[in-house]
């Protein structure tokens, strides 16, 4: 284990980096300075639910408050994890280094929860963080070699439009995530800030079987495959 001196060495050299790659991915100003490893991912499972609920109930306690977590939790990559039931869940993961940096493998998971399949047509969703049946969706942010700098958060309000012809299901996200961080080093308002999300994108529809541990099929301990993406539909 890093000593608190070392860490914070290590941490300050590697802050302006990370800070850079921990913007919204796809973003076209920063996209030309990483090296992705996979192009986003947008997916849809029907008949899938949350596998770790409770989670997610604690990601509304403490996010509200800006509590902060114990660094390197694995709850970064579980409160991702999707199980088979009623509902629809709607995922964007996304990988990358940075080219000329040291340890700088980055990952980024979002996964709305639906509690109803998506029907034809168009639907609106809105999005909230309290409720049994109401739709809502958590956020991620990590860094393979430096999991002190993770994020975590939830989305706070907004919407998900959502527009389907048989499997080809379009979306459009409008919704403000708000987050938290590790209790180490930093004030999660530096690293860990609220972010809009205003974006376009065309959903995979996939069965629950051939999802992938980092895309959110995964049990027991977090494994590297749920880090990082080691296979891909």
């Amino acid at each position: 284990m890093r000593s608190s001196i070392g860490r914070l060495a290590g941490v300050i050299l590697l802050l302006g980096t990370f800070i850079v790659a921990m913007v919204s991915p796809g973003d076209t100003q920063t996209i030309s300075e990483q090296s992705a490893v996979t192009d986003d991912q947008y997916f849809l499972v029907e008949n899938a639910v949350a596998a770790e609920p409770v989670f997610h109930d604690w990601l509304r306690r403490i996010v509200p408050k800006r509590q902060l977590f114990k660094p390197g939790s694995q709850r970064v990559h579980r409160i991702h994890r999707i199980a088979p039931g009623e509902g629809t869940v709607i995922g964007w993961r996304y990988a990358y280094d940075i080219p000329d940096g040291i340890d700088e493998e980055h990952s980024f998971k979002l996964t709305l929860f639906l509690p109803r399949l998506v029907p034809q047509g168009e639907t609106l969703v809105e999005l909230g963080a309290a409720g049994k049946d109401r739709a809502y969706a958590v956020e991620s942010r990590n860094s393979l070699a430096w999991p002190d700098l993770a994020c975590m958060g939830l989305v706070r309000e907004g919407t998900v439009r959502l527009v389907r012809d048989g499997d080809h299901v379009a979306a459009e996200f409008d919704f403000v995530v708000e987050r938290t961080g590790p209790d180490d080093v930093f004030p999660p308002g530096e690293i860990c800030p609220t972010e809009e999300y205003r974006r376009k994108i065309r959903l995979k529809v996939i069965d629950f079987e051939d999802l992938t541990p980092w895309q959110g099929r995964a049990e027991g301990n977090v494994g590297h495959g749920e880090e990082w993406p080691v296979e891909s539909n």
